[in-house]
């Protein structure tokens, strides 16, 4: 699925937004992919236990029957539904859930497409790395969707459910297409703070970019600044250059795999860092 339209509504299942006569709905990314996985079977009973392979992780521990109550009431608020006089969800005591509106799937635009990124916490090992390493993540996000023409979505983290790790994160995107995942490492030392970062496609797990960037200690937010921006460059070339190719059989992705950097490449560490081109 990409846009799944009922009623007034419009249900994007690869950005997880929710509209309603074109306004953005306030639903958060984990009701998104509840509601993802009720209407990809309309009609049709979609048990709590389906719901739970489909969206929660198996490695990833929280009190599932909470969590998806919780789910239910943010949907049905957003819809403006009741469980007792229900348009669009019902509730089938004991057994699950079912979608009786009328639906209308759309797919998007393949010319249109563009590749979905999502970015893993950075990792850091406290002290000045933690908040450099998090200032980091947001300013990437903002660098790599600041241009509408941009080739790449940024899909918010939180679609995870709590995963910091590839393994966890490629189990938890069951219900919502993301084609790359970000990860990345802070390090410092006396003088200067390192930065690696890699890039995973979801379809297969194969290493599609790596590289590391350093950074003076002594050069302050300009110093991010100019950091984020070069790693922003090296992504969205890499999400350019990567192939497409359709998700597999999501038990099967779990091949640990070296990350290897293609021939002729340079460590950005080699390179001057630059601002991007405003042309």
């Amino acid at each position: 699925m990409a846009k799944v339209v009922f009623g007034p509504f419009q249900l994007d299942t690869r950005c997880l937004e929710l509209r309603k006569d074109g306004r953005k709905m306030r639903l958060r990314p984990q009701p998104c992919r509840v509601l993802a996985v009720i209407l990809s079977r309309p009609g049709r009973l979609v048990t709590r236990d389906e719901i739970r392979l489909a969206v929660w992780p198996s490695d990833v521990f929280v009190r599932f029957d909470l969590g998806l109550n919780s789910c239910l009431k943010q949907i049905r608020r957003a819809l403006g539904d009741t469980a007792r006089s229900p348009t669009y969800l019902e509730t089938l005591n004991g057994r699950g859930y079912r979608f009786i509106g009328s639906a209308v799937v759309t797919p998007e635009d393949a010319g249109a497409s563009k590749s979905r990124l999502t970015i893993l916490p950075f990792l850091h090992h406290g002290g000045p790395t933690q908040p450099f390493a998090n200032g980091l993540s947001d300013d990437l996000a903002r660098l790599l969707t600041r241009e509408d023409g941009s080739p790449v979505v940024v899909v918010d983290a939180s679609v995870l459910g709590g995963a910091t790790s590839i393994k966890q994160a490629v189990r938890a995107i069951r219900s919502v297409d993301v084609d790359f995942l970000l990860q990345g490492r802070v390090r410092a030392d006396e003088h200067s703070i390192r930065v690696t970062a890699s890039m995973v496609a979801t379809h297969d797990l194969s290493h599609v970019w790596a590289d590391a960037f350093t950074l003076s200690e002594s050069s302050g937010l300009e110093g991010q600044e100019r950091l984020a921006c070069a790693l922003a460059q090296s992504v969205t070339a890499a999400c350019a250059a990567a192939p497409s190719a359709p998700h597999t059989d999501i038990n099967e992705l779990w091949k640990p795999r070296a990350s290897i950097r293609p021939p002729g490449s340079r460590s950005s560490e080699d390179v001057p860092l630059r601002w991007p081109s405003r042309g």
